[in-house]
Protein backbone atom coordinates (compact mmCIF):
# COMPACT_ATOMS: atom_id res chain seq x y z
CA UNK A 1 0.00 0.00 0.00
CA UNK A 2 1.05 4.13 -0.45
CA UNK A 3 2.73 5.01 2.89
CA UNK A 4 0.39 7.21 3.72
CA UNK A 5 -2.82 4.50 2.88
CA UNK A 6 -4.28 3.10 5.91
CA UNK A 7 -6.80 1.29 3.68
CA UNK A 8 -7.18 -0.52 0.17
CA UNK A 9 -9.67 -0.31 -1.81
CA UNK A 10 -11.51 -3.20 -0.28
CA UNK A 11 -11.24 -1.09 2.86
CA UNK A 12 -8.83 -3.37 4.75
CA UNK A 13 -5.34 -3.36 5.55
CA UNK A 14 -3.28 -6.53 4.40
CA UNK A 15 -0.09 -7.52 6.12
CA UNK A 16 1.50 -10.30 7.89
CA UNK A 17 0.85 -10.76 11.45
CA UNK A 18 4.99 -10.98 12.31
CA UNK A 19 6.01 -7.74 11.01
CA UNK A 20 2.89 -5.65 11.85
CA UNK A 21 3.45 -2.55 13.11
CA UNK A 22 1.48 -1.17 16.19
CA UNK A 23 -0.17 1.32 13.92
CA UNK A 24 -1.26 -0.91 11.34
CA UNK A 25 -3.09 -3.30 14.35
CA UNK A 26 -4.16 -0.81 15.32
CA UNK A 27 -6.29 0.59 12.22
CA UNK A 28 -4.40 4.13 11.98
CA UNK A 29 -2.28 5.99 8.95
CA UNK A 30 1.27 4.26 8.06
CA UNK A 31 4.15 5.80 6.89
CA UNK A 32 7.89 4.89 6.31
CA UNK A 33 8.18 4.74 9.81
CA UNK A 34 6.14 1.93 9.81
CA UNK A 35 8.03 -0.03 7.40
CA UNK A 36 11.22 0.74 9.40
CA UNK A 37 9.10 -0.94 12.46
CA UNK A 38 8.48 -3.86 9.86
CA UNK A 39 12.50 -3.95 8.88
CA UNK A 40 12.95 -4.47 12.48
CA UNK A 41 10.80 -7.22 12.72
CA UNK A 42 12.89 -8.68 9.61
CA UNK A 43 15.97 -7.81 11.44
CA UNK A 44 15.47 -9.28 14.75
CA UNK A 45 14.49 -12.37 12.83
CA UNK A 46 18.27 -12.60 11.01
CA UNK A 47 19.65 -12.41 13.99
CA UNK A 48 17.43 -14.73 16.28
CA UNK A 49 16.15 -17.59 13.86
CA UNK A 50 12.40 -16.33 14.95
CA UNK A 51 10.39 -13.23 15.20
CA UNK A 52 9.92 -10.32 18.06
CA UNK A 53 6.35 -12.17 18.93
CA UNK A 54 5.27 -15.55 18.65
CA UNK A 55 1.82 -16.45 19.39
CA UNK A 56 -0.44 -18.87 18.68
CA UNK A 57 -2.87 -16.73 16.14
CA UNK A 58 -2.59 -13.98 14.42
CA UNK A 59 -4.59 -12.06 16.70
CA UNK A 60 -2.39 -12.34 19.50
CA UNK A 61 0.49 -11.57 17.92
CA UNK A 62 -1.04 -8.61 16.98
CA UNK A 63 -1.96 -8.04 20.77
CA UNK A 64 1.49 -8.63 21.37
CA UNK A 65 2.91 -5.91 19.15
CA UNK A 66 0.87 -3.00 20.46
CA UNK A 67 0.93 -3.81 24.29
CA UNK A 68 4.18 -6.33 25.15
CA UNK A 69 8.20 -4.97 24.85
CA UNK A 70 9.59 -7.66 22.64
CA UNK A 71 12.72 -9.71 24.36
CA UNK A 72 16.44 -8.18 23.48
CA UNK A 73 17.76 -10.37 20.79
CA UNK A 74 21.04 -11.12 23.07
CA UNK A 75 18.77 -12.97 25.34
CA UNK A 76 18.03 -15.23 22.49
CA UNK A 77 21.06 -15.98 21.07
CA UNK A 78 24.18 -15.05 23.16
CA UNK A 79 27.40 -12.94 21.50
CA UNK A 80 25.24 -10.25 19.73
CA UNK A 81 26.58 -7.00 21.20
CA UNK A 82 24.82 -4.81 23.40
CA UNK A 83 24.70 -1.92 20.30
CA UNK A 84 22.82 -4.16 17.98
CA UNK A 85 20.02 -4.26 21.31
CA UNK A 86 19.51 -1.16 21.25
CA UNK A 87 19.55 -0.68 17.23
CA UNK A 88 16.66 -3.58 17.07
CA UNK A 89 14.72 -2.41 20.40
CA UNK A 90 14.91 1.26 19.16
CA UNK A 91 13.52 0.34 15.27
CA UNK A 92 10.44 -1.71 17.55
CA UNK A 93 9.60 1.37 19.56
CA UNK A 94 5.70 1.33 20.09
CA UNK A 95 5.08 4.52 19.40
CA UNK A 96 6.12 6.05 15.73
CA UNK A 97 8.02 8.81 17.07
CA UNK A 98 10.27 6.92 19.23
CA UNK A 99 11.68 4.49 16.30
CA UNK A 100 13.75 5.84 13.76
CA UNK A 101 12.53 8.42 11.32
CA UNK A 102 14.67 7.27 8.10
CA UNK A 103 16.54 4.70 6.95
CA UNK A 104 19.43 7.00 6.92
CA UNK A 105 19.38 7.15 10.88
CA UNK A 106 19.09 3.16 10.77
CA UNK A 107 21.66 2.65 8.53
CA UNK A 108 23.85 5.14 10.29
CA UNK A 109 23.56 3.50 13.52
CA UNK A 110 24.56 0.31 11.74
CA UNK A 111 27.07 1.41 10.25
CA UNK A 112 28.04 2.80 14.12
CA UNK A 113 27.71 -0.40 15.68
CA UNK A 114 29.97 -2.09 13.15
CA UNK A 115 32.75 0.13 13.36
CA UNK A 116 33.16 0.07 17.23
CA UNK A 117 31.67 4.01 17.41
CA UNK A 118 28.82 5.26 20.07
CA UNK A 119 25.36 5.09 18.20
CA UNK A 120 22.75 7.25 18.73
CA UNK A 121 19.78 4.88 18.90
CA UNK A 122 18.67 5.69 22.97
CA UNK A 123 16.22 2.38 24.87
CA UNK A 124 12.64 2.77 23.72
CA UNK A 125 9.81 2.78 25.77
CA UNK A 126 7.56 0.05 25.14
CA UNK A 127 3.92 1.14 26.21
CA UNK A 128 0.18 0.18 24.44
CA UNK A 129 -1.71 2.93 22.96
CA UNK A 130 -5.79 3.70 23.21
CA UNK A 131 -6.44 2.30 20.38
CA UNK A 132 -7.61 -1.11 19.70
CA UNK A 133 -8.17 -3.49 16.88
CA UNK A 134 -11.66 -5.27 17.31
CA UNK A 135 -11.64 -8.11 14.93
CA UNK A 136 -8.79 -10.04 12.70
CA UNK A 137 -10.61 -11.73 9.82
CA UNK A 138 -9.36 -15.28 8.79
CA UNK A 139 -5.79 -15.60 6.89
CA UNK A 140 -6.78 -15.84 3.01
CA UNK A 141 -5.17 -17.84 0.21
CA UNK A 142 -1.54 -15.74 0.64
CA UNK A 143 -1.34 -16.66 4.42
CA UNK A 144 -2.11 -12.55 4.80
CA UNK A 145 -4.61 -11.40 7.83
CA UNK A 146 -7.16 -8.89 6.63
CA UNK A 147 -7.67 -6.34 9.32
CA UNK A 148 -10.62 -4.05 8.68
CA UNK A 149 -10.00 -0.41 9.52
CA UNK A 150 -13.41 0.31 10.72
CA UNK A 151 -12.53 -2.11 13.71
CA UNK A 152 -9.20 -0.99 14.74
CA UNK A 153 -9.82 0.02 18.58
CA UNK A 154 -12.10 -2.55 20.73
CA UNK A 155 -9.49 -4.97 20.65
CA UNK A 156 -5.98 -4.32 20.87
CA UNK A 157 -6.99 -0.72 22.29
CA UNK A 158 -6.67 0.57 26.43
CA UNK A 159 -5.08 3.00 28.44
CA UNK A 160 -2.31 5.01 27.13
CA UNK A 161 0.87 3.53 28.02
CA UNK A 162 3.23 6.29 29.30
CA UNK A 163 6.26 5.89 31.98
CA UNK A 164 4.13 5.40 34.54
CA UNK A 165 1.36 3.74 32.69
CA UNK A 166 0.69 0.14 33.52
CA UNK A 167 2.59 -1.30 30.37
CA UNK A 168 5.76 0.69 30.83
CA UNK A 169 8.61 -1.49 30.29
CA UNK A 170 11.77 -2.07 32.63
CA UNK A 171 14.30 0.05 30.17
CA UNK A 172 11.48 3.20 30.88
CA UNK A 173 11.19 2.12 34.59
CA UNK A 174 15.05 2.25 34.76
CA UNK A 175 15.19 5.44 33.76
CA UNK A 176 17.29 4.73 30.81
CA UNK A 177 15.17 6.97 28.13
CA UNK A 178 14.09 10.59 28.28
CA UNK A 179 11.67 11.05 25.35
CA UNK A 180 11.51 14.61 26.27
CA UNK A 181 14.84 14.97 25.88
CA UNK A 182 15.04 12.79 22.45
CA UNK A 183 12.05 15.08 21.36
CA UNK A 184 14.16 18.13 22.18
CA UNK A 185 16.55 17.08 19.47
CA UNK A 186 13.99 16.15 16.73
CA UNK A 187 14.55 17.49 13.86
CA UNK A 188 11.30 16.58 12.46
CA UNK A 189 7.82 18.19 12.09
CA UNK A 190 4.56 17.35 11.89
CA UNK A 191 2.76 18.32 8.83
CA UNK A 192 -0.93 18.75 8.28
CA UNK A 193 -2.17 15.20 8.28
CA UNK A 194 -0.14 14.64 11.64
CA UNK A 195 2.69 12.69 10.25
CA UNK A 196 6.36 13.66 11.02
CA UNK A 197 8.91 14.31 8.24
CA UNK A 198 11.58 16.98 7.49
CA UNK A 199 10.85 20.16 7.13
CA UNK A 200 12.17 20.62 3.59
CA UNK A 201 10.00 17.71 2.34
CA UNK A 202 6.39 18.74 3.24
CA UNK A 203 3.80 16.96 1.78
CA UNK A 204 3.54 13.46 0.00
CA UNK A 205 6.26 12.11 -1.32
CA UNK A 206 5.87 8.06 -2.53
CA UNK A 207 8.73 7.88 -4.67
CA UNK A 208 11.13 8.80 -1.48
CA UNK A 209 9.72 6.66 0.38
CA UNK A 210 9.91 3.52 -1.32
CA UNK A 211 13.96 4.49 -1.76
CA UNK A 212 14.07 4.54 1.89
CA UNK A 213 12.01 1.58 2.32
CA UNK A 214 14.69 -0.24 0.06
CA UNK A 215 17.43 1.21 1.83
CA UNK A 216 16.20 -0.24 4.89
CA UNK A 217 16.18 -3.62 3.50
CA UNK A 218 19.76 -2.94 2.67
CA UNK A 219 20.79 -2.17 5.91
CA UNK A 220 18.93 -5.41 7.40
CA UNK A 221 21.09 -7.57 5.37
CA UNK A 222 24.40 -5.52 5.97
CA UNK A 223 23.10 -5.97 10.09
CA UNK A 224 22.60 -9.52 9.75
CA UNK A 225 25.65 -10.31 7.51
CA UNK A 226 27.99 -8.93 10.20
CA UNK A 227 26.56 -9.98 13.85
CA UNK A 228 24.98 -13.31 11.92
CA UNK A 229 28.85 -14.64 10.52
CA UNK A 230 30.42 -14.90 13.82
CA UNK A 231 27.14 -17.15 15.04
CA UNK A 232 26.99 -19.38 12.03
CA UNK A 233 31.17 -20.28 12.00
CA UNK A 234 31.01 -20.44 15.78
CA UNK A 235 33.53 -17.11 15.76
CA UNK A 236 32.09 -14.96 18.35
CA UNK A 237 35.23 -13.23 19.10
CA UNK A 238 36.60 -10.55 16.64
CA UNK A 239 40.21 -11.22 17.81
CA UNK A 240 41.85 -13.19 14.90
CA UNK A 241 44.09 -16.31 15.94
CA UNK A 242 45.90 -16.32 13.01
CA UNK A 243 49.64 -17.33 13.42
CA UNK A 244 52.46 -16.60 11.01
CA UNK A 245 52.86 -19.82 8.08
CA UNK A 246 56.34 -21.02 7.84
CA UNK A 247 58.38 -21.21 4.78
CA UNK A 248 59.40 -25.02 3.42
CA UNK A 249 60.28 -23.74 -0.12
CA UNK A 250 63.56 -26.04 -0.56
CA UNK A 251 62.52 -29.26 2.12
CA UNK A 252 61.23 -32.49 1.05
CA UNK A 253 58.28 -33.05 1.07
CA UNK A 254 57.98 -35.08 4.58
CA UNK A 255 60.10 -32.78 6.31
CA UNK A 256 57.64 -30.00 5.18
CA UNK A 257 55.03 -31.50 6.32
CA UNK A 258 56.37 -31.95 9.85
CA UNK A 259 57.78 -28.12 9.84
CA UNK A 260 53.74 -27.38 8.87
CA UNK A 261 52.62 -29.87 11.57
CA UNK A 262 54.91 -29.03 14.20
CA UNK A 263 53.69 -25.22 14.20
CA UNK A 264 50.14 -26.49 14.00
CA UNK A 265 49.00 -26.21 10.67
CA UNK A 266 47.50 -30.14 10.19
CA UNK A 267 45.66 -29.44 7.01
CA UNK A 268 48.62 -29.60 4.33
CA UNK A 269 47.81 -30.46 0.86
CA UNK A 270 50.47 -31.86 -1.95
CA UNK A 271 50.78 -30.81 -5.82
CA UNK A 272 53.07 -32.08 -7.59
CA UNK A 273 54.25 -30.03 -10.55
CA UNK A 274 57.43 -30.54 -12.93
CA UNK A 275 60.53 -29.06 -11.61
CA UNK A 276 64.64 -29.69 -13.28
CA UNK A 277 66.37 -32.74 -11.25
CA UNK A 278 67.53 -30.87 -8.77
CA UNK A 279 64.41 -29.93 -7.27
CA UNK A 280 62.60 -33.25 -7.80
CA UNK A 281 60.66 -34.17 -4.55
CA UNK A 282 61.58 -30.79 -3.16
CA UNK A 283 59.01 -27.84 -2.24
CA UNK A 284 59.25 -25.11 -5.15
CA UNK A 285 56.09 -23.27 -3.88
CA UNK A 286 53.35 -22.94 -1.04
CA UNK A 287 50.36 -21.18 -0.77
CA UNK A 288 50.42 -18.99 2.06
CA UNK A 289 53.79 -18.39 1.95
CA UNK A 290 55.53 -16.19 4.43
CA UNK A 291 55.16 -13.59 5.50
CA UNK A 292 51.65 -14.28 5.64
CA UNK A 293 49.19 -15.55 8.71
CA UNK A 294 46.70 -17.81 8.67
CA UNK A 295 44.29 -19.80 10.82
CA UNK A 296 45.55 -23.04 12.20
CA UNK A 297 42.36 -24.55 10.31
CA UNK A 298 43.34 -23.19 6.93
CA UNK A 299 44.75 -25.99 4.34
CA UNK A 300 48.30 -24.90 3.95
CA UNK A 301 48.78 -26.00 -0.26
CA UNK A 302 52.80 -27.23 -1.26
CA UNK A 303 53.96 -27.72 -4.76
CA UNK A 304 56.03 -30.43 -5.08
CA UNK A 305 58.47 -30.93 -7.81
CA UNK A 306 58.36 -34.20 -9.89
CA UNK A 307 61.37 -33.45 -12.11
CA UNK A 308 61.51 -32.56 -15.54
CA UNK A 309 58.68 -33.64 -18.16
CA UNK A 310 58.46 -36.86 -19.01
CA UNK A 311 58.39 -38.04 -23.01
CA UNK A 312 58.23 -41.18 -24.46
CA UNK A 313 60.17 -41.92 -27.24
CA UNK A 314 57.93 -43.45 -30.16
CA UNK A 315 59.05 -46.54 -32.67
CA UNK A 316 61.35 -45.16 -35.22
CA UNK A 317 62.56 -48.07 -37.13
CA UNK A 318 62.34 -48.02 -40.77
CA UNK A 319 61.22 -44.44 -41.09
CA UNK A 320 63.39 -41.94 -43.07
CA UNK A 321 65.87 -39.30 -41.09
CA UNK A 322 62.86 -36.44 -42.23
CA UNK A 323 60.14 -38.47 -40.85
CA UNK A 324 62.01 -39.35 -37.43
CA UNK A 325 62.95 -36.09 -36.87
CA UNK A 326 59.38 -35.33 -37.27
CA UNK A 327 58.18 -37.47 -35.10
CA UNK A 328 60.44 -36.92 -32.22
CA UNK A 329 59.78 -33.18 -32.47
CA UNK A 330 56.03 -34.30 -32.58
CA UNK A 331 57.10 -36.03 -28.98
CA UNK A 332 58.91 -32.85 -27.43
CA UNK A 333 62.41 -34.10 -27.90
CA UNK A 334 65.34 -33.21 -30.57
CA UNK A 335 67.17 -35.35 -33.11
CA UNK A 336 70.64 -35.83 -31.76
CA UNK A 337 73.43 -37.70 -33.61
CA UNK A 338 73.08 -39.18 -37.00
CA UNK A 339 75.55 -42.66 -37.72
CA UNK A 340 75.82 -44.29 -40.79
CA UNK A 341 76.02 -48.20 -40.53
CA UNK A 342 76.08 -50.59 -43.25
CA UNK A 343 73.32 -53.44 -42.45
CA UNK A 344 72.00 -55.36 -45.42
CA UNK A 345 68.66 -55.83 -43.64
CA UNK A 346 67.54 -52.02 -44.20
CA UNK A 347 66.84 -50.26 -46.93
CA UNK A 348 69.20 -47.22 -47.57
CA UNK A 349 68.38 -44.15 -45.97
CA UNK A 350 66.27 -45.73 -43.30
CA UNK A 351 66.78 -46.36 -39.23
CA UNK A 352 67.95 -49.28 -38.13
CA UNK A 353 67.63 -47.57 -34.25
CA UNK A 354 67.40 -44.89 -31.97
CA UNK A 355 69.04 -44.12 -28.99
CA UNK A 356 67.45 -43.77 -26.20
CA UNK A 357 65.59 -47.15 -27.65
CA UNK A 358 61.87 -46.83 -28.56
CA UNK A 359 59.28 -46.55 -25.57
CA UNK A 360 62.01 -45.24 -23.15
CA UNK A 361 60.76 -42.99 -20.92
CA UNK A 362 63.50 -39.53 -20.92
CA UNK A 363 63.45 -35.66 -19.94
CA UNK A 364 61.71 -33.56 -22.10
CA UNK A 365 63.59 -32.11 -24.69
CA UNK A 366 66.19 -34.49 -24.57
CA UNK A 367 68.03 -35.43 -28.03
CA UNK A 368 68.04 -38.87 -29.29
CA UNK A 369 70.40 -40.28 -31.53
CA UNK A 370 69.33 -42.62 -34.86
CA UNK A 371 71.59 -45.06 -36.73
CA UNK A 372 70.59 -45.08 -40.39
CA UNK A 373 71.23 -47.75 -42.92
CA UNK A 374 74.02 -46.60 -45.86
CA UNK A 375 72.98 -48.88 -48.33
CA UNK A 376 76.34 -50.65 -48.34
CA UNK A 377 77.62 -54.19 -47.56
CA UNK A 378 81.18 -55.26 -46.50
CA UNK A 379 82.40 -58.09 -48.31
CA UNK A 380 83.54 -60.85 -45.85
CA UNK A 381 86.98 -62.62 -46.13
CA UNK A 382 86.22 -65.93 -47.37
CA UNK A 383 89.59 -67.21 -47.77
CA UNK A 384 90.06 -71.04 -46.37
CA UNK A 385 86.63 -71.51 -47.07
CA UNK A 386 84.70 -73.95 -49.09
CA UNK A 387 82.41 -73.19 -51.45
CA UNK A 388 78.85 -74.22 -50.16
CA UNK A 389 80.38 -71.55 -47.54
CA UNK A 390 81.45 -69.02 -49.42
CA UNK A 391 78.22 -68.95 -51.18
CA UNK A 392 75.63 -69.04 -47.73
CA UNK A 393 78.10 -66.22 -46.33
CA UNK A 394 77.04 -63.58 -49.15
CA UNK A 395 73.55 -65.08 -49.66
CA UNK A 396 73.13 -64.01 -46.31
CA UNK A 397 74.40 -60.27 -46.66
CA UNK A 398 72.37 -59.94 -49.52
CA UNK A 399 74.42 -60.18 -52.12
CA UNK A 400 74.84 -62.52 -55.81
CA UNK A 401 77.36 -65.05 -55.99
CA UNK A 402 79.32 -66.15 -59.08
CA UNK A 403 81.62 -68.90 -58.66
CA UNK A 404 84.88 -69.85 -60.90
CA UNK A 405 88.17 -72.47 -60.43
CA UNK A 406 91.63 -71.66 -60.53
CA UNK A 407 94.70 -73.64 -60.13
CA UNK A 408 96.83 -72.65 -56.36
CA UNK A 409 100.07 -74.04 -55.09
CA UNK A 410 98.89 -72.88 -51.76
CA UNK A 411 95.40 -73.17 -51.47
CA UNK A 412 93.83 -76.82 -50.99
CA UNK A 413 91.62 -77.95 -54.09
CA UNK A 414 88.14 -76.90 -53.26
CA UNK A 415 88.60 -74.01 -51.20
CA UNK A 416 88.39 -70.41 -51.52
CA UNK A 417 91.37 -69.17 -53.27
CA UNK A 418 90.31 -65.17 -53.00
CA UNK A 419 86.84 -62.79 -54.02
CA UNK A 420 86.08 -60.15 -56.63
CA UNK A 421 85.51 -57.76 -54.68
CA UNK A 422 88.43 -58.43 -52.49
CA UNK A 423 87.21 -58.99 -49.01
CA UNK A 424 86.47 -56.17 -46.52
CA UNK A 425 85.58 -53.59 -49.92
CA UNK A 426 82.51 -52.43 -49.82
CA UNK A 427 79.85 -52.83 -52.27
CA UNK A 428 76.15 -51.77 -52.61
CA UNK A 429 73.49 -54.03 -51.78
CA UNK A 430 72.28 -56.69 -54.19
CA UNK A 431 75.76 -56.58 -55.99
CA UNK A 432 77.48 -59.29 -57.77
CA UNK A 433 80.95 -61.28 -56.23
CA UNK A 434 83.19 -63.63 -57.76
CA UNK A 435 84.00 -66.52 -55.94
CA UNK A 436 87.31 -68.26 -56.72
CA UNK A 437 87.72 -71.59 -55.69
CA UNK A 438 91.11 -73.99 -55.92
CA UNK A 439 92.17 -76.82 -58.00
CA UNK A 440 95.25 -77.63 -56.56
CA UNK A 441 98.42 -78.13 -57.79
CA UNK A 442 99.32 -77.73 -61.36
CA UNK A 443 100.75 -81.08 -62.94
CA UNK A 444 104.13 -81.20 -64.68
CA UNK A 445 104.16 -83.00 -68.41
CA UNK A 446 107.20 -84.98 -69.51
CA UNK A 447 107.99 -84.95 -73.63
CA UNK A 448 109.63 -88.21 -74.76
CA UNK A 449 112.86 -87.66 -76.40
CA UNK A 450 112.85 -87.31 -80.28
CA UNK A 451 114.70 -89.70 -82.94
CA UNK A 452 117.52 -87.05 -83.52
CA UNK A 453 118.84 -87.48 -80.09
CA UNK A 454 118.84 -90.61 -79.78
CA UNK A 455 121.62 -91.28 -82.19
CA UNK A 456 123.64 -88.72 -82.06
CA UNK A 457 124.57 -90.37 -78.39
CA UNK A 458 128.08 -92.33 -79.29
CA UNK A 459 128.51 -95.93 -78.50
CA UNK A 460 130.44 -96.55 -74.96
CA UNK A 461 133.17 -99.46 -74.80
CA UNK A 462 132.75 -102.42 -72.44
CA UNK A 463 135.06 -102.63 -69.65
CA UNK A 464 137.43 -105.60 -70.18
CA UNK A 465 136.51 -109.25 -69.37
CA UNK A 466 132.71 -108.19 -70.11
CA UNK A 467 130.99 -110.27 -73.09
CA UNK A 468 128.33 -108.67 -74.98
CA UNK A 469 125.15 -110.40 -75.09
CA UNK A 470 123.39 -109.89 -78.11
CA UNK A 471 119.69 -109.14 -77.81
CA UNK A 472 116.52 -111.60 -78.53
CA UNK A 473 116.57 -110.26 -81.92
CA UNK A 474 120.35 -109.87 -82.87
CA UNK A 475 120.44 -113.38 -83.87
CA UNK A 476 120.00 -114.83 -87.00
CA UNK A 477 119.80 -118.45 -86.44
CA UNK A 478 123.07 -119.45 -87.06
CA UNK A 479 125.07 -121.98 -85.10
CA UNK A 480 128.04 -123.90 -85.22
CA UNK A 481 126.31 -127.01 -85.78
Amino acid sequence: THPTTTMTHTQAVNATAQYLSPEQARGEQVDTRSDLYSAGCLLYELLTGRPPFVADSPVAVAYQHVREPPVPPSQVIGGIPESVDRIVLHSLAKGRDERYQTAADFRSDVEAARGGRQISAAIPVMHASNAATEFIQAQDQTGTRVVPTGMGGAMLGGAQGGPGGPYADQYHQAGQYNPDQYRQNDQYQQNDQGRRQQPDQQGPSSNRNLILAGLAVLIIAAVAAFFLYPQLTGNNTPESTAIAVPGVIGQKETAARLTLQKEGFTKVETKGVTSNEKNDGKVVDQNPKPPAKAEKTQTIIIEVGTGPKKSKVPDLAGNTQKQAEAALKAAGLELGQVIPRNDPSVDAGKVIRSSPSSGDSVPAGSKVDLTIATGKVEVPDLAGKSAAQATRALEKLGLKVETQTEQSDDVPAGKVTRTDPDANSTVDQGSRVTVFISEGQAQETVEPPTPSETASIPAQPLPSGTVETPGPGDGEGEGDG
